[in-house]
């Protein structure tokens, strides 16, 4: 009687100090769960302007955080679960048009990520896997137009490589094998003529053809 009294007393002080969360369980009585402490935090710059601004959950980063330049326009916005970055995450160029954005879980990169030009061009496209660099990446000319494309799996170069003359005609084009260049790459110019071919194995250079014209 005077252990179970003990028990009871031990969970009335619990919920006055800790501010633990009590719930009914039907089967076996009195359970408790803990609840982490949230600690905001704010910094500033010396005008006074906002800096930064964010949480901690117990020792560890949690929620979204937001970074600011000193116009009070934001920089970056990142979330943190259990102290690794896990979600949304972008950052803007200082005239508020977006930089970069992508996603993170577990502190890794997944997903599309997309970096743009302060005026709002498309400049790279790139895609991750829970093992890194995954599909296409793709590259692009200041003024829009494709610049390149490159092909990933699972962090490794794989598969075909192009790039690409402002008007739209291939420049060089190829395939990769486990990070190294593998078969023909072939050369053009930009009306689109064959000029030169460079064959490998396994990122070994065996052969080279330059084409002239007849």
């Amino acid at each position: 009687m005077k252990l179970q009294a003990s028990f009871y007393i031990l969970t009335f002080i619990c919920l006055l100090n800790c501010k633990d969360q009590v719930r009914l369980n039907p089967n076996n009585g009195i359970t408790i769960s803990s609840e982490k402490k949230v600690t905001l935090i704010k910094d500033y710059y010396d005008s006074g302007v906002l800096k930064m601004k964010g949480q901690y959950s117990g020792n560890t980063k949690s929620g979204e955080w937001i970074h600011y330049f000193d116009n009070a326009k934001p920089y970056k916005i990142e979330n943190y679960k259990d102290g690794l970055l896990d979600g949304v995450w972008n950052v803007f160029h200082l005239n508020g048009e977006k930089r970069m954005v992508g996603q993170h879980k577990d502190n890794k990169k997944i997903g599309a990520w997309k970096h743009y030009l302060n005026d709002g061009t498309l400049k790279y496209e790139r895609h991750y896997s829970d093992k890194g660099n995954n599909g296409e990446w793709k590259s692009y000319y200041d003024s829009g137009e494709i610049a390149s494309v490159e092909t990933y799996l699972d962090g490794k170069a794989e598969g075909k490589w192009m790039d690409y003359y402002k008007n739209g005609q291939v420049y060089r084009a190829g395939e990769k094998v486990d990070n190294k260049d593998h078969g023909d790459w072939n050369v053009y110019d930009d009306n689109g003529k064959l000029l030169q071919t460079k064959t490998y194995h396994k990122g070994v250079l065996i052969n080279t053809v330059r084409h002239f014209e007849q």
